[in-house]
């Protein structure tokens, strides 16, 4: 009997462990892709920098827009309202509260990738 309840604790644990992750997965995926979006602008902003004090003159700032990783960026952003709108869907189903919070980043991240496709082409 006790053998049984032992195997039966571990199996509750391992499922409460598999259904946390699953739980927190779509957030993980945005962080990760707010970590590239930051990179790619960094990595633009370096290279703006480096040309701009290379050539000693001045260059508008959106050059670093029209680079390739301007074009990432705005893929990445979209991508990041797609999985915000995904998750107002889904605190809307569960009926929250909190149903503002998801939809602001999906508009905000919406816009910026829009802007920075735009600006990129």
């Amino acid at each position: 009997m006790a053998i049984a309840q032992g195997k039966l604790v571990e199996s509750v644990v391992e499922q409460a462990r598999s259904l946390n992750l699953k739980s927190r997965l779509s957030t993980l995926v945005l962080i990760g892709l707010f970590a590239l979006v930051l990179f790619f602008l960094i990595c633009s902003l370096m290279m703006w920098a480096g040309y701009r004090i290379g050539t000693g003159g001045s260059q508008m700032p959106e050059l670093m827009f029209r680079m390739p990783s301007g074009l990432m960026i705005g893929l990445l952003l979209l991508g990041c309202a797609g999985i915000f709108s995904y998750l107002a869907a889904k605190e809307y189903a569960d009926e929250k509260k909190t149903l503002w919070r998801p939809l602001a980043g999906a508009v905000i991240s919406t816009i910026l990738g829009g802007l920075a496709f735009t600006v990129s082409l």
